[in-house]
């Protein structure tokens, strides 16, 4: 494990900064922590010009377990970053301004400060199915473009990160407790580890999205890698259910907007029969990573910390097993499920 050599603080970014040549100390206004993620440290500054984000990446992750994670895969992410900028909607990652190896830190661009983060917006029951379809047409793009691309699966050919922060927290940890439906959850987590097709995101969430106007900027790359397309799809649509679950009063309109994800993921990849054979909504792989994944972020390492109730805890924990035991068919299935 390597571990950072200058930590990141609101006291020294100013330094940060100004070694990189982002900007002079004495134009900074204002310096602020950031309370986003667990796995890094974030910094916002602002000048009477500009703003900027400074992230470095953290060895252990602020959560209750011990959960630990190789800090250079900020490298991993800086890289993703510049890749995806010029091939994918314009505007929808941010700029690398600066960017220090040695202690494991890049500045980046902020988001306009009218943004919103889109997560906030599910969770009061702000849905809009056309943001959705925007991530899904974003995905797509990243998928498309990396397809069996030689010259990306070589910058991603590593997945330490992914496994150090996806696969042992999300799927081993989670089959470690229940082993009624461990053998299942192991097979589709190598499957992941298996079948490398894309460039795969790794925590394509809501959380990671920043609504400005109607466009959708996409942040934390960090877990970025050659693998498997199911995983990006079913991640989104793990959270838009659980969303749709803890908001059921607007539960159609989230089930409105997972359509609408895969729908408009599906328009762009029309040209590849075997991306668009991942996000059928029949998709057998689909559903299956999808039930792991509702039940790991119960049970996980990294569980959501808006169902807390034990009962709403229990209910997905039923439906999570029923998906992954082969009792949906497809995801409307899933929703009739979600909405007995």
């Amino acid at each position: 494990m390597v571990f950072v050599r200058t930590e990141l603080t609101t006291d020294n970014a100013g330094d940060w900064l100004e070694r990189l040549s982002v900007c002079a100390p004495e134009d900074i206004i204002s310096v602020e922590l950031l309370g986003w993620g667990i796995s890094n440290t974030l910094v916002k500054v602002v000048t009477d010009t500009s703003a900027f984000v400074i992230k470095q990446s953290l060895p252990q992750l602020n959560v209750e377990d011990e959960w630990l994670a190789d800090v250079d895969r900020i490298h991993n992410e800086k890289i993703c970053i510049d890749l995806l900028a010029p091939v994918i909607t314009s505007g929808s990652v941010p700029s690398v301004l600066g960017y220090d190896p040695d202690n494991y830190l890049f500045v980046m661009t902020c988001a306009p400060e009218s943004g919103v983060n889109w997560k906030e917006n599910l969770l009061t029951g702000n849905v809009s199915p056309a943001l959705a379809g925007k991530a899904g047409q974003i995905l797509g793009e990243i998928h498309m473009f990396s397809f069996s691309n030689e010259n990306v699966r070589t910058l991603f050919a590593n997945d330490k990160s992914f496994v150090q922060l996806r696969v042992e927290p999300y799927y081993y940890f989670t089959a470690s407790k229940h082993q009624d439906v461990a053998n299942i959850i192991f097979d589709h987590a190598q499957g992941l580890l298996s079948n490398k097709l894309v460039l795969v995101h790794g925590d394509y969430s809501p959380k990671n999205f920043i609504v400005h106007q109607s466009d959708l900027i996409l942040l934390d790359f960090e877990v970025a890698h050659y693998g498997n397309p199911v995983f990006d799809l079913a991640f989104m649509l793990n959270h838009l259910f659980l969303k749709s679950i803890h908001n059921g009063s607007n539960q159609d309109l989230y089930f409105e907007a997972a359509s609408k994800y895969l729908q408009d993921y599906r328009q762009v990849v029309s040209a590849n029969p075997l991306l668009r054979s991942y996000s059928d909504e029949n998709c057998k792989e689909l559903l299956v990573q999808l039930g792991c994944l509702m039940l790991a972020r119960i049970d996980g390492k990294s569980p959501v910390e808006y169902i807390v109730d034990i009962d709403v805890q229990d209910r997905v924990r039923f439906i999570a097993k029923e998906i992954i035991s082969g009792k949906c068919s497809d995801i409307v299935s899933v929703m009739n499920l979600i909405s007995q």
